[in-house]
């Protein structure tokens, strides 16, 4: 998750995908510790919106913290003094209200803003059956990124921590669209290299393991598309304790065949009406979520995996395996399952030694982490 373009040279602009950033015509300003990186960054996160006071004491001083007024008024002081090119805010960045303080940053002066909206115009293009235009918009997006992961300077503070979670999915989406996008126009040789690290990274991504494989039978590779897929396969049986997704089956089928095999593979899509079993139509239904922290919440509607690295849900919990534990749909509900993790999986304070079907406010205690497990339907 690397690159980004220069500073805007008229203006601050404001960088969030990797570290806390203001650059000024190139050249970053000094932010300071960490306690005026945290506000400066729940307001950049909520730019354009006033943040409560209350909400400063709970997000940057922890919750119950009391009588802070005086020190965010001096950290607001010191940041309108940074964010001003002489002293002061002559460009009003920083709005004060009765209510809090709000920071006023333009989309275009602002990474987050730029990622998201280079993304939405290569899906207008992929959707208008443009891939070339699409892949180009796509890899514009990616390259708004400066680091690993989003706000990673302000690692363990829980807001911060919660949107790192939700960009990591965000930027998987946008990368596997490129993907896509530069397989429709048929560049399989060239993606092969950046395919197989995204692959060992993200060993048990389907999605990774479906675009390999469909670029190796494009690259007339198809013993390596075998070994791939195999390999694939008995990992995810012997670490999920399921069958790979019948997307990823039937490309597989479609391959084995030679028969109709796709030049690109994409996110799994639902299937249609007649392509449905009983099966299908019992998990169709079947929604949930987890709270965790302060009130953090994550759906749960398919297969999730839960661990510290490269999951669909990601916990900064030393104490949690990379690839901890998985929560996966079945006809009698969701069912929880470890995944040979070092400190194991408890519900209710139970170790789940064999896969649990977990019940509407289930207590399920991963490492030094606790979620409350939601079912939405029945």
């Amino acid at each position: 998750m690397t690159g980004g373009p220069d500073g805007i040279a008229d203006g601050s602009d404001f960088r969030v995908l990797g570290p806390l950033r203001v650059l000024r015509a190139g050249a970053d300003l000094p932010l300071g510790g960490e306690k005026p990186r945290t506000v400066l960054a729940l307001m950049l996160l909520r730019r354009n919106r006033t943040v409560p006071v209350s909400t400063f004491a709970e997000e940057v001083w922890g919750r119950g913290a009391r009588d802070i007024q005086a020190n965010l008024q001096v950290l607001i002081s010191n940041l309108r003094h940074m964010l001003g090119p002489s002293g002061g805010d002559p460009r009003g960045h920083i709005q004060t209200s009765p209510a809090g303080y709000s920071l006023s940053v333009p989309d275009e002066k602002f990474d987050l803003a730029r990622f998201r909206s280079l993304g939405a115009a290569g899906n207008a293009a992929r959707a208008a059956q443009r891939p070339a235009e699409a892949a180009r918009a796509y890899a514009a997006a990616l390259r708004e990124w400066g680091g690993e992961r989003g706000l990673e300077d302000l690692d363990g503070v829980p807001f911060a921590d919660a949107f790192a979670q939700t960009l990591e999915h965000e930027w998987l989406s946008v990368l596997q669209a490129r993907i896509e996008a530069d397989m429709t126009c048929r560049r399989h040789d060239e993606m092969l290299g950046e395919l197989y690290a995204l692959a060992h990274r993200y060993p048990l991504n389907d999605v990774f393991c479906g675009q390999l494989v469909t670029a190796l039978v494009g690259s007339g590779r198809s013993v390596d598309a075998a070994d791939v897929y195999h390999g694939f396969r008995e990992r995810y049986q012997s670490e999920m304790g399921a069958n790979v997704p019948e997307s990823l089956r039937r490309l597989w089928t479609a391959v084995s065949r030679e028969v109709a095999v796709p030049d690109h593979y994409g996110s799994p899509t639902v299937t249609s009406r007649a392509d449905r079993t009983v099966v299908d139509d019992a998990l169709a239904g079947l929604r949930g979520e987890l709270v965790h922290g302060r009130g953090i919440r994550t759906e749960v509607s398919g297969r999730l995996t839960i661990g510290r690295i490269g999951c669909d849900l990601v916990l900064p919990d030393a104490r949690i395996s990379k690839s901890h534990a998985v929560i996966t749909p079945t006809p009698d509900g969701f069912v929880i399952s470890d995944l040979g993790s070092t400190n194991g999986t408890f519900v209710n304070a139970i170790q789940v030694v064999v896969p649990q079907v977990l019940d509407h406010l289930d207590r399920i205690r991963l490492g030094g982490t606790e979620l409350v497990f939601r079912r939405l339907s029945d």
